[in-house]
């Protein structure tokens, strides 16, 4: 009996080192790495199908904020100028009304756009400007503002160009609030 123990033991050592040949075997099969590896994986192949599926054109349905004031800048703008010196039809309200709306607009578009901050002013204007000529700065600015290139061409990114589209921002926002202060009863028609 002695003699045959030892025998068994190297059949059973062998047994034992194909168990672990073959269960090496399999991992190498499935790739070799753990399920969460593989899972990371697999996310990581899919990452362009979710990012697309997030900026799809259906999810975007509203236009941006700033778009949305940039349009909407311009439009008041328009009817303003266009009642007051074409139509002369701009009652006080109406007139304070679309210049709050402006001012308003302005400031989103000054947060949304983070334009550098203009250098400040030399110094500012002791006494109150005419109505009407505030008024023809103030369409100006929001001209200068609209048409900038920054805003013409997709890939324009000049220094020089932001600088500008910010000072007018500002001149925008300045004008709109002096304008509102002024007396405006005595400019328009009833």
């Amino acid at each position: 009996m002695r003699r045959s123990f030892p025998q068994i033991y190297p059949h059973i050592l062998t047994v034992v080192l194909l168990l672990m040949i073959s269960a090496a075997a399999h991992a190498q099969g499935r790739g070799g790495s753990p399920p969460d590896l593989q899972q990371r994986e697999w996310a990581l192949g899919h990452i362009p199908d979710e990012v697309n599926s997030h900026f799809s054109r259906k999810n975007n349905s509203t236009p941006p904020p700033a778009r949305a004031d940039f349009r909407r800048l311009q439009i008041v703008n328009n009817d303003l100028m266009r009642r007051f010196f074409v139509l002369h039809t701009a009652d006080a309200r109406t007139i304070k009304s679309a210049l709050d709306e402006i001012r308003k607009l302005a400031g989103r578009l000054q947060t949304n756009l983070a334009f550098p901050a203009p250098n400040p002013p030399a110094e500012p204007a002791a006494d109150k400007p005419l109505f009407e000529p505030a008024m023809r700065e103030l369409d100006h600015a929001v001209m200068s503002f609209v048409n900038n290139p920054i805003f013409q061409e997709a890939k324009v990114l000049d220094a020089a160009l932001a600088q500008r589209a910010g000072k007018d921002l500002n001149e925008i926002v300045r004008l709109s609030e002096l304008l509102a202060g002024l007396d405006i009863k005595g400019v328009v028609k009833k």
